[in-house]
């Protein structure tokens, strides 16, 4: 079942922060997921 998910981003020059959040199911667990990106 495809959902729509939250995604936010920070950004300065050529680094950017991203972040989402991935709710949890009956016996599962939430996920807060983020990474960095660089753009060379």
């Amino acid at each position: 079942l495809p959902v729509l998910l939250p995604l936010a981003s920070v950004g300065y020059g050529p680094v950017t922060f991203q972040m989402t959040y991935i709710p949890g199911t009956n016996n599962n667990g939430n996920v807060y997921f983020t990474w960095m990106r660089f753009q060379f």
